[in-house]
């Protein structure tokens, strides 16, 4: 595997396989919950790709998305270490999400925190209106946390929350 780029700085730490599980809810419905594992990657460039597979309690398959985080050098600024960041997300559901937000270095890692420019979705596809992805890095352990807006939910709701930790 090709070096990681210095634009992607401490997100390089989240090169790896990753493994946990996660919750979440429905406005109105019960919890549910699932197995996660995480892989990514980086091909030298200023990108981070990321495929997440998940699986029910009971190891049936679940959910599916394939994902990249660009650390553009034409956004970036010098000084705080404070990065621009745009990522692209596409899910077996027929959902593409297009967010942009920054990636903050912490003492112990990373936060990257984005909200969506556009959601977009085939026309079998459940309908979103608006997401947001918060990845936490503390050096032990990555949480990712997903909002969203959905018709019936027109306002954006904290969606699921999955804690990993490196598989290798």
């Amino acid at each position: 595997m090709p070096e990681p780029h210095p634009l992607l700085g401490p997100l390089t730490a989240a090169v790896g396989a990753w493994q946990g599980d996660g919750t979440g809810h429905l406005p109105g419905a019960p919890e549910f919950t699932w197995h996660e594992r995480l892989v990514c990657a980086t091909p030298g460039t200023p990108v981070l790709s990321f495929s997440q597979r998940t699986t029910r309690p009971d190891g049936s398959p679940f959910h599916a998305e394939d994902g990249w985080v660009r650390v553009p050098p034409e956004l970036q600024t010098d000084g705080d270490g404070v990065a621009a960041v745009e990522v692209a997300v596409a899910s077996p559901t027929g959902v593409v999400e297009a967010l942009a937000g920054t990636l903050r270095p912490t003492t112990d890692g990373f936060v990257l925190d984005a909200s969506s420019t556009t959601v977009a979705g085939t026309p079998a596809a459940g309908r979103v209106h608006e997401t947001r992805r918060r990845w936490t890095w503390d050096g032990e352990e990555l949480v990712i946390d997903f909002w969203m807006a959905t018709p019936g939910h027109p306002d954006r709701f904290h969606h699921l929350t999955t804690r990993l930790r490196r598989a290798t």
